[in-house]
């Protein structure tokens, strides 16, 4: 469908999936899944650039998936690769608050 996936791949998809993956790494010590981790935050650091309307719940399913996501990265980060935590930060916060989903949260 053209409308209304953006809650489940990206909140209950990758957002979920990241935090449990990063879980798994802290439990198994198995890299593959803080590999995983970073891929999926990668990805969407690097293609997303919007969250949907404003008068919408973009913004709003942006930050459940975000959240999830911030806490799979502190959970890999001695994993990630040098730049990843501030591009995830830049991705969220922007330059001073031009970024995708702080900026967006200013129409509230």
């Amino acid at each position: 469908p053209q409308y209304g996936c953006g809650h489940i791949s990206f909140v209950e998809l990758d957002g979920q999936l990241s935090y449990k993956m990063a879980l798994a790494y802290h439990a198994t010590g198995d890299t593959r899944y803080a590999d995983n981790v970073i891929n999926i935050v990668t990805a969407w650091c690097t293609t997303n650039t919007q969250w949907g309307w404003a008068w919408e719940n973009g913004p709003l399913e942006a930050a459940w998936g975000v959240a999830a996501m911030a806490r799979a990265l502190e959970l890999v980060r001695q994993r990630a690769p040098a730049g990843l935590i501030q591009k995830f930060t830049t991705w969220v916060m922007g330059p001073p608050y031009t970024g995708n989903i702080i900026y967006n949260m200013e129409y509230y």
